[in-house]
């Protein structure tokens, strides 16, 4: 299939088209939605590119403020129109990596605009206008399964439903079923927000909401257990991490110890050590089964192994970042397992995550994060 020319403008908002480099006899046409300084979707993009696909990037968070979008429908269906994109490129690409999908109104703000009736306006258009996209593309990951296994809840209840060890868990904004789950687990209690977010404090200084231990006696004002919902879980007493990575029928495993502070759960802000692991064949089952139950192409599970040899569920990151584990072991080729999902080939490219970099300008190439 002859990959499809689109205009390239440089500079233009919305999706940035990149021309294939060289031949390729498979379907070519890529669809990355990301931010416009996501070094993996650049990366990727790059790979791509070198193989001779067809990427186009688009950065939802430019709309409405450096962004057009029209969308013509008709008897015979609807077309799509991005500025600086030839009409109707989504709704005719091979495959779509939805690497960032949330539209959170970032380049309205940075306008100066509030996000008012304007505002929600914008987000209900940008929430749906990807169902516009036909079935037949290649989806990483299909756009209802990957909001369903955002929810931490939803993903707790598949983990245990195919057989992982889930540790005790409660979410809740009722400061009295928190305070009682807590003192019922005779435990030390985990406290983690629904997604990861940055906060500012008095100083200025931000600090990452993640993983912390749950002190009941520090918090006397319900108020702030009521505030908002928050996942509460027993601590587990684990010998190591593990970190999961599956690109389609490709699984990397990484065992991570950890060193820090212990009122501090998180990998995230502890010293860290990485290798490679042999997963065991069962944990590796239990792993497909969880992709399979969410419906998902590309996803990234978080593992505590204790000193016993059980693998307990923590979390399930359905847009996962894979480029670290090549970066710190070359042998897990995942650039170019994750270049053959979307490209629909079970060969893997010729391509590595050092080789792309070498291929990038100096000031594209920044380590992946």
């Amino acid at each position: 299939m002859p990959a499809v020319r689109l205009r390239r403008e440089d500079g233009a908002a919305g999706m940035r088209a990149f021309p294939p480099e060289g031949p390729i006899a498979m379907p070519s046409r890529i669809l990355i939605c990301s931010r416009r300084d996501d070094q993996h979707a650049r990366i990727v993009a790059a790979a791509l590119r070198k193989i001779g696909a067809y990427v186009a990037l688009w950065d939802m968070q430019d709309y409405p403020a450096r962004q057009h979008i029209s969308v013509d429908i008709a008897a015979t269906g609807a077309r799509m129109a991005v500025q600086g994109m030839e009409p109707d490129f989504a709704q005719r690409c091979d495959a779509i990596w939805l690497r960032r999908i949330a539209w959170d109104g970032h380049a309205c703000r940075e306008a100066g605009q509030p996000l008012d009736l304007a505002g929600l306006h914008a987000a209900m258009f940008m929430d749906h206008i990807l169902e516009l996209v036909p079935d037949r593309a290649r989806w990483v990951n299909a756009f209802d399964r990957a909001i369903r296994a955002e929810s931490k809840a939803n993903q707790l209840v598949a983990a245990a439903a195919v057989g992982f060890h889930v540790p005790e868990t409660l979410v809740s904004n009722d400061p009295r079923a928190i305070r009682g789950f807590a003192r019922s687990l005779g435990a030390p209690v985990v406290a983690k927000p629904l997604r990861a977010e940055w906060v500012q404090g008095h100083d200025g200084s931000m600090r990452s909401l993640r993983a912390e231990l749950f002190d009941e006696t520090r918090i006397r004002d319900d108020r702030v257990l009521a505030a908002g919902p928050y996942v509460f879980q027993r601590r587990l007493d684990a010998a190591f991490e593990v970190r999961v990575t599956v690109i389609g029928h490709h699984i990397f495993a990484a065992r991570i110890d950890t060193q820090g502070d212990d009122d501090v759960v998180d990998m995230h802000d502890r010293t860290l050590t990485f290798r490679a692991f042999a997963l065991p064949a069962p944990i590796t089952q239990l792993c497909v089964d969880l992709g399979t139950r969410l419906g998902l192409a590309h996803y990234c599970i978080d593992l505590l192994a204790s000193d016993a040899g059980t693998f307990h569920f923590l979390e399930v990151n359905q847009a996962g970042q894979f480029l670290w584990l090549e970066q710190l072991m070359p042998e897990h080729r995942c650039l170019a397992a994750f270049c053959a999902l979307l490209l629909g080939t079970s060969a893997l490219p010729d391509v590595t995550l050092a080789s792309t970099l070498a291929s990038l300008p100096c000031s594209n190439r920044h380590e992946p994060n």
